[in-house]
Formats: C-alpha cells, structure tokens, sequence
C-alpha cells in the first residue's frame, strides 16, 4: 500500500511539473479524432479529387511548384505519388523532374522554389542529390551566406530551408542550420510571431506557425520563450470558428489552419484540445467544415473547391508536422560527406520589386 501511495505521489509531482515547464504541451494523440487516419473517408475523398484533378483544377498538374505540394499531400496519406498520373501518363514525380534543370536556376531568388522542390523529392523517396540533373541540396546550400538562406530580406525562406534541409538528412545540429536557426529567432517579433519579412514586424499567423516548425527542426525545445511566446500569438489570433486567418482580422482559412496545425503537433500539441478550442471548435474541425462534395477544400467559407489548399491541409490532418515523421519509411540517398557551408556573393540581385513566389 505505501508503494502505491508513493507511485501516486510521484504521479502527481511530474503532472504539475510538466504543467508549469510546457504549459501549451498536451498529448498530440487527442480525443477529438485528431489525426486522422490516412484509411479514414474524407481523406481518401480529398486523395481521389487530387488524382483526378487534372481538368477542372489544371494548376495541381503544371505549375511545378504547386505539383509539389501535392506530391508532399499525396505521400503524408500513405499513397504512391507516382501512381498520380495525367492523361499522357506522367506521374506528379515525373512532371517536376522534367522541370526541375528550368524551375531551379541556382539564385537565391530562386530559394523558396528549391525547398518547394526539396521537400516533394524527399518525400516522394527519390534522390535530392540528383534529380532531373540538379543537386537540389547542393544549391539550396550555397544560397547559405553565413547567416541566412536565399534573399536577404526574406525570412519565410529561412524557415522552408531549416524544414526541408533538415527533412532530407541535414544534421540539425550542424552550423548552417544553427546559424539559421539564430538568425528566425533574432527576427522574432515583439509580438510573440513572425512575417514573411526579416525585420521582426508584420507578424501573421502563418508564418508564426512556420517558424516554430522550423525551430523545431533545428531543436529548438517547445519549453523555450521563444515558442512559448509565438504560441501565445497563435492562440491571440484564433478567430471565432475555432480557425486561424492569414493576417489578424481577415476570415480564417484552410491555409492557415494547416499551417498552425503542423506547429501544434510539432509541439506535441493536441489541436482539437479544450486550449486551442472556440466555444467548441478549433483548426481542424474549421479547417474539415471547408471540405466539398467533390473531396476537395476551399480556401475560406463560402469558397470554391481549390486544390493547392486542398493540398496543404491534408498532412496536417494526418498529422504531420514534417521533420522527421512525413520522412519515416523513406530512404533517400545519405547525404555526402559535409564540408563547411559555402557562401555564395556572385549571384544577380533580385529583380526591383521582387517578392517571395
């Protein structure tokens, strides 16, 4: 008996030091159905309206970069993004692999596309190495230049950079993704959250719930105050509906809700969780509401179906919140032996006005 009330009291001691060291961290396997499971129906409807897609949403099957969030979507359910095909037999893998010596032109303009690139490649098992004749990591890596990855006013690069290189086997205790990692925590907010702009202003949901993805990955603890402080931005920003919106003030939509679902889980957070709920609703019923009769998602309420949003929300309701469980059962090539970062100073500035694709 006093070895059980011992047991008792030593369970009671860790619950309220886990409360006080993580207090937005609850299980990541909820009671509100969360995630759900690559078998269950809507995403299998979501899965079958990417496939056959090709006519009424012709985008999900020509512009590469967006082929390549639907390779990430279709291989976080469990299924063969080779075996998503056009009508004239290419699969989704293939139509970026005959892109990819044009879409990726070794600039750092060209940065978010890269990852883009990254992250469908790895995720498809395929070899970053080489594909379609490009080395994506190689050139992703020399858009380092000692303190941030690809366009020097940009940040959201420096997020997809830290995910995706992390993602394909870049080690996250290696000095480029620790220096990148410092470089999104100087850019913090005062607000707790982040932009798409380096500068620390501007701060949005999304990119918010990207950032502490990326840190994350880089092994930045869900206890740190920089988290804790962009989660309390997150949560100041959920809109009735249990959603999250782009920016503060704008109806919440299936992007964003993604997006902040992928942070949560990343933070073994439960978003269905009485914390992260609205009088009952959270991001994932929000985001499940917006699902169509086709399958497919819009982007906000009273929208149309819209496949690339379809394509962002289907892995985080599987939850998946990317390094390293979209990667698990994957094996890409191992990565070379690492050499120091290379810098690179001779590429073309970027066009006036440019901003981020």
């Amino acid at each position: 008996m006093r070895i059980e009330k011992l047991v008792a009291l030593w369970l009671a001691m860790m619950s309220v030091l886990v409360a006080l060291v993580v207090p937005f961290a609850l299980p990541a396997q909820g009671a509100g159905g969360f995630p759900l499971a690559p078998s269950d129906g809507r995403i299998q409807a979501a899965l079958d309206f990417l496939r056959n897609s090709e006519t009424a949403h012709p985008q999900i099957w020509t512009n590469p970069e967006k082929i390549c969030y639907a390779i990430v979507a279709v291989e976080a359910c469990g299924a063969d993004a080779h075996s998503f095909k056009n009508a004239r037999g290419q699969s989704l893998v293939d139509i970026i692999r005959e892109h990819a010596a044009t879409s990726l032109p070794p600039q750092r303009s060209a940065s978010l596309v890269h990852e883009a690139y990254l992250f469908a490649i790895v995720a498809a098992g395929e070899d970053p190495h080489n594909f379609g004749g490009v080395n994506v990591i190689q050139q992703l890596e020399e858009m380092f230049d000692g303190t941030q990855i690809g366009m020097p006013g940009i940040i959201n690069d420096d997020f997809w950079g830290v995910i995706t290189l992390v993602g394909a086997g870049e080690d996250p205790n290696s000095s480029l993704i620790q220096t990148v990692k410092g470089h999104i925590l100087a850019n913090q907010s005062p607000d707790g959250g982040w932009g798409s702009v380096a500068g620390g202003s501007g701060s949005d949901p999304c990119d918010t719930a990207n950032a502490i993805t990326a840190l994350r990955a880089a092994g930045e603890s869900p206890a740190s105050a920089a988290i804790q402080r962009a989660l309390g931005y997150l949560k100041a920003s959920q809109s009735a509906d249990g959603g999250f919106p782009y920016m503060i003030g704008y109806p919440s939509d299936t992007g964003s809700d993604a997006r902040v679902i992928a942070a949560l889980t990343a933070c073994g957070i439960d978003p269905t969780s009485a914390e992260w709920s609205v009088n009952g609703q959270n991001a994932v019923t929000h985001a499940l509401s917006l699902q169509q009769p086709d399958g497919g998602f819009a982007w906000h309420s009273g929208g149309a179906t819209d496949a690339w949003m379809t394509t962002y929300i289907l892995p985080a309701l599987v939850g998946k919140h990317w390094p390293p469980d979209l990667f698990v059962g994957k094996t890409p090539p191992p990565t070379p032996p690492s050499s120091p970062a290379p810098t690179r100073t001779h590429d073309p500035p970027p066009p006036p006005g440019a901003t981020p694709p």
